[in-house]
């Protein structure tokens, strides 16, 4: 006789082979996106802050800022 005491894992061995399968690729993807996910935010946390002007020649910029009308 098989005992299976973790109720899960008793639930699972029940049901049959294609919701097995089923249940395990939802897992895993579930896993995955929780794995990328993470690496992302910790990617995100280590980066720099974006400049507060941007200097290009004798030309600057603020970012989110419309640019100077020049045509006076």
């Amino acid at each position: 006789m098989n005992v299976v005491t973790n109720r899960w894992v008793g639930w699972l061995l029940a049901q049959t082979r294609l919701t097995r399968y089923a249940v395990s690729a939802v897992l895993l993807h579930l896993a995955l996106l929780i794995a990328i996910g993470s690496i992302k935010f910790v990617h995100d946390l280590t980066q720099p802050a974006p400049p507060k002007e941007i200097h290009w020649g004798n030309l600057s910029a603020v970012p989110g800022e419309p640019a100077a009308d020049d045509s006076g």
